[in-house]
């Protein structure tokens, strides 16, 4: 609940309103190439493809989670602007930052960038994915 002061002329009350209320729901990515975006989100960052499909104007869109978050939608379309990944990196929490460092070369992922620790005890590392945007791999400090 937002309170806010009345408008001049309407006394001294404060009146409620309700804010709006939110949740965020998905990050929307470009890919150039879908399957080897989906491969790349299942296989290196475990996440599970909810829905697939084909839109009216042709793009073929996937919703891919963990589960418990929110989702990052994949679209690919020959139509479509695709994504540089520039300035922008999706973070992804594990609990591990060692195994999972070591799972991700396991899986014949070569460009890493890390791990770094920053205050509190968190530390990251950075992979990209097959469009080039950055993956922030992140356990939080405490």
């Amino acid at each position: 609940m937002v309170w806010f002061a009345c408008p001049p002329g309407f006394g001294v009350c404060l009146c409620p309103t309700r804010g709006l209320e939110v949740k965020y729901c998905w990050c929307t990515i470009q890919v150039r190439d879908l399957e080897q975006s989906l491969k790349f989100y299942q296989n290196i960052l475990n996440l599970r493809l909810n829905r697939r499909f084909t839109s009216p104007d042709g793009s073929v869109i996937a919703f891919l989670s963990d589960g418990e978050s929110a989702d990052v939608e994949l679209i690919y379309s020959e139509k479509s602007t695709k994504c540089e990944g520039k300035g922008i990196s999706l973070g992804f929490k594990v609990p591990d930052l060692e195994v999972a460092l070591a799972e991700v070369k396991a899986k014949g992922v070569a460009d890493i960038k890390g791990p770094f620790k920053v205050g509190g005890g968190t530390q990251f590392f950075y992979i990209k994915d097959p469009d080039g945007l950055d993956i922030q791999i992140v356990q939080p400090g405490f």
